[in-house]
């Protein structure tokens, strides 16, 4: 914005089955990380993780919107849809309440860079499909499905 940088979203991308350098997504891979035995082979393939969604303080809360709308995007013009996350549970208990997404928990908390945070399986359509079945987060699906909304007018793109 004019204002400066807002905030940043990273998407890691799962490489382990390339020739070449290997980078594996942190929630399939770290040892503090747990993921329960009914989700291990639903997950093993996922193509990326959603590792950051970082606001500055004091940004306007619209700040997280746009960012999600970025990396849906993104994520739609290169056929992923799926992520997996380790995801703070303050942060969970907003996108699952609020925002009505029901992302499945796929393992047990754990601190995790500092906060209490949960792994969680994030179906890009699904979630947006449960957030726009709620009349108060309809418009905001709307808005990362990619459609011009009103009210939604501050976001610029990327």
């Amino acid at each position: 914005t004019e204002q400066g940088i807002m905030g940043s979203v990273r998407l890691i991308m799962n490489n382990s089955n390339s020739d070449t350098q290997r980078c594996s997504l942190p929630t399939l891979t770290d040892k503090h990380i747990q993921i329960e035995d009914e989700w291990r082979e639903r997950v093993k393939d996922i193509p990326a993780e959603l590792s950051q969604l970082a606001i500055v303080k004091g940004a306007p809360f619209t700040t997280s919107i746009g960012l999600l709308r970025a990396v849906a995007q993104f994520s739609r013009e290169n056929n992923i849809d799926e992520w997996v996350a380790t995801t703070d549970n303050k942060v969970i208990r907003l996108l699952n309440g609020y925002y009505y997404f029901g992302l499945p928990k796929i393992g047990p908390p754990v601190k995790y860079l500092g906060s209490d945070s949960t792994p969680v399986l994030i179906n890009i359509e699904q979630s947006i499909q449960n957030a726009e079945s709620e009349k108060s987060s309809a418009l905001m699906a709307r808005f990362l499905r990619g459609e011009d909304v009103e009210g939604f007018e501050w976001y610029t793109g990327v």
